[in-house]
């Protein structure tokens, strides 16, 4: 059963007896309160929880436990999923209050990036980064200086960025006027 804030409970007979005289004892009321939780946060009877997820993990999918209020449990994390994803836990909520169903439980994945790589780490995300995106890093240590003193990467980088959505969003242009990538999508 589930106990929400401010719930009164009636406990027929289990009060005081009266003062003078006799007589049968009174009601007991009994008004809850719940105890915040330092793992779930609780609407309802659904359950909130966030859970942190190594970046590889997101990345290639695989499995983590994570606490519900029965107990730990094994959650499979897709792969590629994204910052602040949210999975949702059917029934692993609190059993509603008079009732046999239960609430869902809600978790947040919170990817963890490292904070710092090392040199086979490193060359390894830098050559995902040329498969994927067509460029080499820029790195802090790579950056040039103008004759201000000042870091010229930030300006190259906000360059290379809107060259690449410049060309996506030609290259999307290009695909709603082509009558040919519409039959493509027929078939």
């Amino acid at each position: 059963m589930c106990a929400d804030e401010g719930v009164r409970i009636r406990l027929g007979g289990k009060g005081n007896a009266p003062i003078h005289g006799s007589g049968r004892a009174g009601d007991l009321f009994v008004r809850l309160k719940v105890k915040p939780s330092s793992i779930f946060k609780r609407q309802g009877a659904d359950v909130y929880t966030e859970t942190s997820i190594p970046f590889t993990t997101a990345a290639l999918g695989g499995t983590i436990r994570i606490p519900t209020v029965d107990g730990d449990i094994e959650l499979k994390v897709p792969a590629g999923t994204q910052p602040n994803d949210v999975s949702r836990l059917s029934r692993k909520g609190i059993q509603k209050l008079n009732r046999h169903d239960k609430g869902d439980q809600f978790v947040t994945l919170k990817v963890a990036l490292p904070k710092s790589l090392s040199k086979a780490q490193r060359e390894i995300l830098e050559k995902y980064q040329e498969e994927t995106y067509g460029a080499p890093s820029s790195s802090n240590e790579n950056a040039k200086t103008d004759d201000s003193g000042s870091s010229s990467s930030a300006s190259s980088f906000f360059k290379s960025t809107f060259d690449k959505l410049k060309d996506k969003l030609h290259h999307d242009d290009t695909k709603k006027d082509d009558p040919k990538s519409d039959d493509t999508k027929k078939n």
